[in-house]
C-alpha cells in the first residue's frame, strides 16, 4: 500500500516530510561549521568571504531545481499512474539532461568569480577569500547538480529517507574534513569549499548507488528533447526564483558591506544559519507536498491531494511561526557565544536582523510548502509570478529605506521581511483558487 495515496494522510506527510527536514538541517550545520571556524580561527573577512561564495552555492542549488523540482512531479505522477518503467525512463533522461547542464553552470561562474567576489564584498581581503570559495563550488557544479538530481528521483517515489542517510555520512564527512583542511593544511576558505565539494560528492554517490540498485534508474538509449522539455517546463519557473534570490542576496551584501563592513556581512551569515529551521521545515513539508499532490493527482484523487497541500502548509506556519517567536527573544549574550566572545559588533549586527526577519518567517513557510505543492501538481509558475517580482523588489527597497530614509542596517533587514510577508499572503491565495489542478507533468 502507497501510504500518500491510501491510509491517514497525516502520518504519511510526516513521514515524507521529517527526513527531508533532517536532510536541510544536516546542510545547513554543515555550512554553519563552515562559518563558525573560519571566524573563530581566521577572521571576520573570511567569514564575509564565505558567507558570500554560500549564497553563489544557493545560485548552483537553485538552477539544480529546475532537474529536482521537474524530476520529482514527473515521477511522481508516473507512480500515482502505476507506471514504473515510465517513471525509471524519466529519472535517466532526467539525470543525463543535468550532468550537461552542469558542465556549463560550472564554466560559466569559475569565470565570473573575480567579478561576482569584487561587487559584493567590502575590503579586498574578502574579495579574495569570496573567488577562492566560489572558484572551487563552480568546479562541483556536476555534483550539486547530480545530487540534487537523484533527490528528485526518490522524492517523487515519497522516498525522503535515502537522501537523509546519505546527507548524514557527507555531515560526519565535513565535521572530519573542516579542521583538517581549514587548520591543518592552512587552506583556510579554500579548504571550507573543498570539505563542502566533497561531503556532497559523497552524497550524489551514494544516492547513485541506492537509486541503481532499486531499480530507479536505467541507462537511456538516447536523450528524449521533448520529456526535457517537460521536466525543465516544470522545474524552471521555481529554479529561475531561486537563481533571482540569489542574485538579489548580492545586492544585499553590497548595502550591508557600505553601512556596517566585513561585520555586517558575516551577522547576515550567521542570521540565515540561525533561522535555518524555517526553511529546513519548509522546504520538508515542500518535498511531501509534491509527492503526495502528484501522486494523488496521477492517481486521480483530486480531493486528497488538495487536502495534503494544505496540511503540509499549516504544519509548516506552525512551526516556523514559534521558531520566529524563539529567536525574537533570544538574548544577545547567546548570539555572542555563537559568534565569538570578541565579536561584539557581529553579535548585535545579528540580533537585529533576527529580531526583524522573525516577523516573516511563518509567511516564509507557507510560501515554501505551497511552492511545493504547486510544483507537484505540475504548475510551477504561480510561486514564480509573484516571488520574482517582490524578490527583485528587495534591491530598490533596501536601498531606499537604507539610504534615502536614513535607516541604515534596519531598512535593509526591514526589506527583506516586508517582501517575504506579501509573498507569503500572495501565494496561499492563488493556490486557493484552485486552478493548479490543471497543471500537467
Amino acid at each position: 500500500m502507497n501510504p500518500l495515496l491510501q491510509g491517514p494522510l497525516r502520518r504519511a506527510i510526516w513521514n515524507v516530510a521529517w527526513p527531508a527536514m533532517a536532510s536541510q538541517a544536516l546542510l545547513f550545520l554543515a555550512s554553519y561549521a563552515d562559518l563558525m571556524m573560519l571566524q573563530h580561527f581566521v577572521g571576520d573577512e573570511a567569514a564575509a568571504g564565505q558567507t558570500i561564495g554560500w549564497t553563489m552555492l544557493w545560485l548552483i542549488n537553485s538552477t539544480a531545481e529546475i532537474f529536482n523540482v521537474g524530476l520529482t512531479a514527473v515521477i511522481a505522477r508516473r507512480v500515482g499512474e502505476g507506471r514504473h518503467d515510465e517513471a525509471r525512463r524519466v529519472a535517466c533522461i532526467g539525470l543525463s539532461a543535468a550532468a550537461v547542464a552542469s558542465v556549463a553552470v560550472g564554466v560559466a561562474g569559475w569565470m565570473l568569480a573575480p567579478k561576482i567576489a569584487g561587487f559584493s564584498s567590502f575590503s579586498g581581503e574578502a574579495a579574495g577569500y569570496t573567488q577562492d570559495y566560489l572558484r572551487v563550488i563552480f568546479l562541483g557544479a556536476p555534483i550539486f547538480f547530480l545530487m540534487r538530481g537523484f533527490e528528485g528521483v526518490f522524492r517523487g517515489h515519497g522516498d525522503t529517507l535515502r537522501p537523509l542517510r546519505a546527507g548524514s555520512v557527507a555531515m560526519a564527512l565535513n565535521l572530519i574534513l573542516n579542521p583538517i583542511l581549514i587548520l591543518g593544511l592552512r587552506l583556510e576558505v579554500t579548504g571550507a569549499a573543498i570539505a563542502t565539494v566533497a561531503s556532497f560528492g559523497v552524497t550524489m554517490t551514494l544516492l547513485a548507488r541506492a537509486a541503481w540498485t532499486r531499480n530507479l534508474v536505467c541507462w537511456a538509449p538516447a536523450l528524449d528533447f521533448r520529456l526535457i522539455g517537460r521536466i525543465v517546463r516544470i522545474g524552471l519557473p521555481l529554479s529561475l526564483y531561486g537563481i533571482v534570490f540569489s542574485i538579489v542576496y548580492q545586492f544585499i551584501f553590497r548595502y550591508t558591506a557600505q553601512a556596517g563592513g566585513d561585520a555586517a556581512n558575516t551577522a547576515i551569515g550567521h542570521g540565515l544559519r540561525m533561522e535555518a529551521i524555517v526553511f529546513m521545515t519548509s522546504i520538508g513539508f515542500s518535498a511531501a507536498a509534491a509527492a503526495a499532490v502528484g501522486q494523488n493527482m496521477g492517481a486521480g484523487q483530486l480531493r486528497r491531494a488538495h487536502e495534503a497541500a494544505w496540511l503540509c502548509a499549516r504544519y509548516a506556519v506552525i512551526i516556523a511561526g514559534s521558531w520566529g517567536l524563539l529567536l525574537f527573544l533570544v538574548p544577545l549574550e547567546w548570539i555572542q557565544f555563537l559568534v565569538g566572545a570578541g565579536n561584539v559588533e557581529t553579535a548585535v549586527y545579528t540580533k537585529l536582523f533576527l529580531q526583524i526577519v522573525a516577523a516573516s518567517m511563518a509567511f516564509t513557510a507557507a510560501e515554501i510548502a505551497l511552492e511545493g505543492a504547486f510544483a507537484g501538481a505540475g504548475n510551477s509558475v504561480p510561486p514564480m509570478v509573484i516571488g520574482v517580482p517582490f524578490t527583485i523588489l528587495r534591491i530598490p527597497l533596501a536601498w531606499f529605506l537604507w539610504k534615502p530614509m536614513g535607516l541604515g542596517l534596519t531598512g535593509i533587514y526591514l526589506a527583506i521581511t516586508i517582501s517575504s510577508i506579501i509573498r507569503g499572503i500572495l501565494i496561499p491565495l492563488w493556490f486557493a483558487r484552485g486552478r493548479w489542478v490543471r497543471g500537467k507533468a
